[in-house]
């Protein structure tokens, strides 16, 4: 059944609003009341549509990988450092949601869970669930590629996205 007009509406808003005060707070200290006065809708109205706010949060980061994915699968067959300009492009102009959920008051679950579908279409992926040395420089070379697109998103995207595309690809083929 499809939804209607307003509760499109509704949900949007409760997503703008949530994705707006990550932007300047963590996510555990952002209450429903808030979400309710940023988003202009009463407690009642929030709970027709979430339980929590954590299911608000889980609908926006499944709709952004789901994007990511679609993204993905349409370059199949390209090459890693394509791939990665590509998602870092994405990034740079989805700041509404994708790139609040980057940031740093973002789910770092989320965060692992994008990059490793991102890196895995470009064929780097840990071998194991164990600690071995590839497994070890793939967290790291995770970790890195978020840090560095939350800081050149905080410093205003001064560096052309193909660069930092470049060094993230430099970073990841390298233990691949």
């Amino acid at each position: 059944m499809r939804e209607s007009r307003k509760t499109r509406y509704t949900r949007m808003a409760l997503q703008d609003a949530l994705c707006g005060l990550m932007a300047t707070k963590p996510f555990p200290a952002i209450s429903v009341t808030e979400l309710c006065v940023e988003a202009d809708v009463n407690r009642t109205t929030f709970y027709s549509h979430y339980q929590d706010q954590a299911c608000l949060l889980e609908e926006i980061e499944s709709a952004a990988l789901e994007s990511v994915n679609r993204l993905l699968d349409g370059l199949k067959g390209q090459a890693a450092d394509e791939i990665l300009r590509r998602g870092v492009h994405m990034l740079a102009t989805d700041e509404a949601h994708l790139g609040i959920l980057l940031g740093r008051h973002g789910d770092p679950e989320f965060q692992e869970e994008l990059f490793s579908n991102i890196f895995a279409r470009c064929g780097i992926k840990p071998t194991t669930k164990e600690s071995t040395p590839h497994d070890l420089d793939f967290a790291f070379v995770l970790g890195g590629s978020v840090s560095l697109l939350q800081r050149w998103m905080e410093t205003g995207k001064r560096t052309p996205e193909r660069d930092v595309a470049a060094a993230i690809a430099r970073f990841a083929t390298s233990i691949a």
